[in-house]
């Protein structure tokens, strides 16, 4: 990340520019409280830097791709709020029905991004060992509605350690009624935390503690755990939080992946606090992360009106690219991997790419392949993973194209010659111990050889996919997602070979291979292969 710092004074509802450049960048305050401040996260190019104490400037090479072009919004009736940091001079500057602007306290560093996803400014939050020394503070009663909707583009980094840090808190000062969101809870396996005590049983945790987890595992790996909530590490994702007096639901990138039964009506709170990235009180750590185009609405959004109004396309979720030009790691989020074997890059046909020789198959780290970094899909309850490779002349057998898998009982796995030679298969073990597993197998089907192919696979959670060079060759039932996400962050990525069976590593070139967290359509397939 290259940084440049402006100076700023940073008063209750402005900031006066003393001075600038004119590149992308992202502020950093580190002031009082403040309604305005500015932030920049993706690409720079300055040639020099000035110090300021309240704000700097820099810029995030790893979010997802954007375009600076942003289409005229027409505005939706039931905004209520929204904090978009367009304003320069006002970043608390609300542009929904309510423009009662939020005070932005800016004691921890904070940062503006610009140009961060789908070309948005962002507000850049740097809490570590902080308590309440950065946070928006938003008039609260925008959340005064019978039904609610919160939802903010999130981005976390992936070396967030777990703790009780916000993502946003609302509380009724006196009757002590409260809900908090925490991304990256200690108790919860790198998960969501949603803690409320509005149902009146006291302060509950709505979603799966590790105790329930690992309990889960030791009686039989179900299908599914319900209450599993994860983040996309490294990457920019849409989330909404939808409260109403029959449940509380939550939404990623549009799609509904968690639903809580029971009255969640913010009418009955009546909130005086309502905070991004900070508790109410100081007994948590602030908030490491950044926000883009925070929004409030007085109904409960569709999936479809959240695709509608934050314009989401299948582009806005690409999380991983591999190209193989001159290095093995994705070029997205920064995601490392790790060569074992033979594995290397060589040119074939006037391309790069990685070539895997077939070759280590009674010793697991000798086989060719590699090994991606730690939680590249964590967090994708809807995944799409694109493949361009060459498959050599000759018999190929229980080789894995990719494996994401834990202890080698649960994995999502694309097999190269499944009981037959040369033929494909796309499965879900829930548990291999048990054949309890979904997959689509194409009768009579073999993957074409001596030629460069497309091979991807698709999957909602419920249904899956495979497509060949953009055809759909098979489909079927994929229940890997029953409710929410099963996958964990501690699960690993393999390209080329399983590290828990005894089957030979793939013998192949691949030129490349994207991962989406989303289930592309057929039509989006043929514009990416």
């Amino acid at each position: 990340m290259k940084t440049k710092k402006i100076f700023y004074v940073l008063m209750l509802n402005s900031i006066l520019l003393i001075g600038c450049n004119n590149t992308p960048s992202t502020s950093s305050v580190s002031s009082s409280s403040t309604t305005s401040s500015s932030t920049s996260e993706n690409n720079t190019t300055s040639e020099n830097n000035t110090t300021s104490e309240n704000i700097t400037t820099s810029e995030n090479t790893t979010s997802q791709e954007t375009t600076t072009e942003i289409p005229p919004i027409i505005k939706n009736p039931n905004l209520v709020y929204q904090l978009d940091f367009s304003d320069k001079d006002n970043l608390g500057k609300s542009t929904g029905s309510n423009e009662t602007s939020s005070t932005i306290n800016s004691e921890n560093n904070m940062e503006i991004v610009e140009n961060a996803i789908k070309g948005k400014t962002a507000l850049k939050f740097n809490g570590a060992g902080m308590h309440q020394k950065g946070y928006i503070e938003f008039p609260s009663e925008i959340l005064h509605n019978e039904a609610t909707t919160i939802t903010s583009w999130m981005y976390l980094p992936k070396d967030n350690n777990p703790t009780w840090r916000n993502e946003f808190v609302f509380s009724n000062s006196e009757t002590n009624i409260y809900f908090r969101s925490i991304p990256v809870a200690p108790n919860n396996f790198q998960t969501y935390s949603f803690v409320t005590n509005m149902l009146g049983n006291g302060e509950e945790v709505l979603t799966m503690k590790t105790a329930q987890r690992n309990e889960e595992l030791e009686e039989g790996w179900p299908s599914a755990f319900s209450g599993l909530v994860q983040p996309v590490f490294n990457a920019w994702y849409l989330m909404s939080y939808e409260f109403t007096s029959t449940s509380f639901k939550v939404y990623k990138n549009g799609y509904e992946i968690y639903n809580y039964d029971g009255d969640f009506s913010l009418t009955k709170v009546s909130a005086d606090k309502f905070r991004f990235g900070a508790n109410v009180s100081d007994q948590d750590e602030d908030y490491i992360g950044s926000f883009a185009d925070i929004r409030v609405y007085d109904k409960a959004l569709s999936t479809e009106e959240i695709i509608k109004e934050y314009d989401l396309t299948f582009s806005d979720l690409k999380t991983a690219n591999f190209d193989f030009n001159d290095n093995i790691n994705d070029s997205i989020r920064n995601f490392t991997s790790t060569k074992h074997g033979n594995a290397e890059i060589v040119e074939k046909d006037n391309r790069n790419a990685l070539y895997l020789d077939g070759n280590g198959n009674e010793n697991a780290d000798a086989r060719s392949s590699i090994t991606c970094e730690t939680g590249l899909l964590a967090g994708h309850e809807q995944l799409t993973i694109s493949t361009t490779l060459y498959l050599p002349e000759g018999d190929q057998m229980y080789k894995r194209i990719f494996e994401y898998s834990v202890g080698g009982r649960r994995s999502v796995s694309l097999y190269i010659g499944f009981g037959e030679a040369n033929n494909i298969r796309f499965e879900y073990a829930r548990h291999a111990g048990k054949n309890d597993r979904d997959f689509i197998q194409p009768e009579n089907y073999k993957v074409p050889t001596n030629a460069w192919i497309n091979i991807t696979v698709t999957t909602d959670g419920k249904q899956g996919s495979i497509y060949v060079d953009g055809e759909l060759i098979g489909s079927g039932t994929f229940n890997y997602n029953v409710a929410p996400f099963w996958c964990w962050y501690d699960l690993g990525f393999e390209i080329g070979r399983t590290k828990y069976y005894g089957d030979a590593p793939l013998n192949a070139y691949i030129d490349k291979m994207e991962v989406y967290n989303a289930s592309l359509t057929q039509e989006e397939i043929k514009t990416i292969i």
